[in-house]
């Protein structure tokens, strides 16, 4: 985390800064692989399972329902989503109904958002007036401002990335899900994804990424 807070700026191209990076890189290499966690367990969809639905037939909604309520069975103590839901499931409008049945059941599931970032992050925005049921909403999805702790008392981080566009999950998925967070990594100059944002101003709030709120 202090690496992501350190290292704010996502095109620096200097000299020193690509010696940081290779001699990174190269640490990663010598360490190796290392096991995951037991504790987490990582559910792909890949094409052989979008294949078996059947030529030219998209994963719909009621399928992530089903899912939902086999890893609901397992009890786990957080659900997920690095993809988001931004449209309509057209193939099916009940498909979105029962998902978010599904979702709202488990109690547990956490969606991703997509908050698109400047390069270069700046201080703090004033808040922006929200309507009150969007306030209630980040309320509720426990979406709020990480204070930081000095010796003088509570100071609010004031250098940070800065949101240029949030695209949310349909209002009735949103509702349904314990909280949010974003999802979309950021590439530095060369390409490569070395660190990632732990919060991103959006109209003077703070918006956590998906793993801490998971």
């Amino acid at each position: 985390t202090s690496l992501a807070w350190n290292r704010l700026d996502l095109i620096d191209s200097s000299f020193l800064t690509g010696l940081e990076n290779h001699w990174m890189d190269a640490k990663f290499r010598l360490r190796g692989a290392r096991p995951g966690s037991s504790d987490i367990v990582i559910v792909g969809i890949e094409d052989k399972t979008l294949a078996q639905l059947g030529s030219g037939r998209v994963f719909q909604r009621r399928h992530f329902a089903t899912l939902i309520k086999k890893l609901a069975e397992a009890g786990p103590k957080a659900i997920g989503f690095d993809i988001t839901f931004h449209d309509p499931d057209t193939s099916d409008p009940d498909n979105d109904h029962q998902f978010a049945t599904a979702i709202e059941a488990a109690d547990s599931v956490v969606l991703g958002i997509t908050i698109n970032v400047e390069a270069v992050p700046g201080e703090r925005r004033s808040e922006g007036k929200l309507d009150d049921e969007t306030l209630s909403l980040l309320v509720e999805k426990q979406i709020s401002p990480v204070p930081h702790y000095a010796a003088g008392g509570v100071t609010q981080t004031k250098n940070v990335f800065l949101g240029m566009e949030l695209k949310p999950n349909l209002p009735e998925l949103t509702k349904a899900a314990a909280s949010f967070g974003f999802v979309n990594f950021h590439p530095e100059f060369d390409g490569e994804l070395r660190y990632q944002p732990q919060v991103i101003d959006y109209g003077g709030r703070l918006y956590p990424s998906l793993d801490i709120q998971v």
